[in-house]
């Protein structure tokens, strides 16, 4: 094992040297070069396709990535500060006026993404041509969706239902959540907005994607896939509420924050069996958390000690009090994820449908119920993906199944 992580991490160098030496040739601001570099190292650098590319594409994939990072990174309005302020009663709602400003949607680049996703589905080929030909001639808008095109082509469909996790899975070669993650958060701004650590968080999405066991239901897929659907259903509510459809913001800016990290650790170390099962058998977790929605209060603790390292701690600029608030949205969101609670959810949701319910509470009802809906939302994805999850969820069902013929008590 010492042997194997040994030559990962030469390997990992030496694909770092080499781009370091493609970003430098013409450049002398060191730290962009650093950031670019590790950026596509953690992101590409693991990928056959691009251990095999010729030093022609790297350059070209390096000029794209400098210039989109150029994009998102720029914005007229200075960066909200959150070490100072702490505790003002009106901290949070100063932050979402300044961050609604900065994520003022640029109406061509909507237009840009909904036109592409529309020729890749109509007509593949010649979305590959014009793709090419586009970005031969410099011409190209860069956004998270077509940045690493050339390596994942699946990332086009990013903001529509339509995109398949399976897809990114095969094109990543197994880090499909490291992926989506760090593209989603981008898509929010996050980096920009909250001034996040980018390198920090891609550690700490490379430590979760990890940490997801090898099962055929509960794995890093199905994190990316929830994830993406909490980000779809944030990124339309918020078309919608622009476009005049909706008269209310459904998701301010802390709650996608924490909405999205809910979604990517949600099913965390997932050991593939049901809170059932494990309170019947008397598991270890079940002892540990004496009964009470085992997994979802494993979940949440297990990835808290993975963000509370050193080297993964992107949300450390955050003040002691959105630390808190933050904190207690994530554990409220994964617990809402126990599907002993589903009723709940429906109960609350059918308020909001009825129009019993409004404004705030309203807000915070859909806030609680995202992330338990995207969960389960494979039904509602094309029937090919359906049948896909279907399949998978069975397995690990008839594994359990066949232990708890183990176990009378069960």
């Amino acid at each position: 094992d010492n042997t194997r992580t040994l030559n990962a991490d030469q390997n990992e160098d030496s694909i770092k040297s080499k781009l370091q030496r493609l970003t430098w040739r013409n450049s002398h601001i060191e730290s962009e070069e650093m950031e670019v570099a590790q950026f596509i190292t953690k992101l590409v650098g693991h990928t056959s396709k691009f251990k095999n590319s010729k030093d022609a594409a790297i350059c070209q994939l390096v000029a794209n990535v400098k210039r989109w990072r150029q994009q998102m990174f720029t914005s007229s309005l200075p960066t909200p500060n959150f070490l100072i302020k702490d505790g003002h009663k009106d901290q949070l709602a100063i932050l979402q006026e300044k961050m609604v400003l900065m994520n003022k949607d640029d109406l061509y680049y909507e237009k840009q993404t909904e036109r592409e996703v529309r020729e890749l589905t109509e007509n593949p080929a010649l979305f590959e041509r014009r793709t090419r030909r586009t970005f031969a001639s410099g011409k190209k808008i860069l956004r998270p969706t077509n940045v690493l095109y050339q390596f994942y082509k699946s990332l086009v469909k990013l903001h529509d239902w339509e995109f398949s996790i399976f897809d990114l899975a095969e094109e990543t070669e197994g880090t499909p959540l490291t992926v989506a993650a760090t593209m989603i958060f981008h898509s929010h701004h996050m980096f920009r907005n909250w001034s996040f650590d980018e390198n920090l968080f891609l550690n700490f999405a490379k430590a979760i994607d990890k940490g997801y066991n090898d099962l055929p239901y509960h794995n890093s897929s199905h994190a990316g896939d929830v994830m993406q659907a909490t980000h779809y259903w944030i990124y339309t509510s918020h078309k919608s509420f622009q476009q005049g459809a909706c008269d209310i913001v459904l998701y301010e800016e802390l709650d996608k924050l924490a909405l999205l990290f809910s979604a990517m650790v949600h099913d965390y170390k997932h050991p593939g069996f049901t809170n059932q099962f494990l309170v019947a058998t008397g598991h270890d977790l079940a002892i540990t958390y004496n009964d009470q929605s085992v997994l979802e209060n494993m979940h949440v603790a297990e990835a808290f000690k993975v963000l509370r390292k050193p080297n993964n701690n992107f949300i450390k600029v955050l003040s002691p009090s959105l630390h808190a608030r933050f904190r207690e949205v994530v554990i409220d969101t994964v617990f809402k994820t126990d599907m002993k609670f589903h009723q709940h959810v429906v109960y609350d949701l059918s308020k909001c449908l009825d129009g019993s319910v409004t404004g705030e509470e309203y807000r915070t009802i859909v806030r609680r119920c995202t992330v338990h809906l995207a969960d389960i939302s494979h039904p509602t994805r094309k029937n090919s993906v359906h049948i896909k999850w279907s399949s998978k969820i069975t397995e690990e069902f008839y594994h359990q199944g066949d232990l708890e013929r183990e176990w009378p008590l069960v």
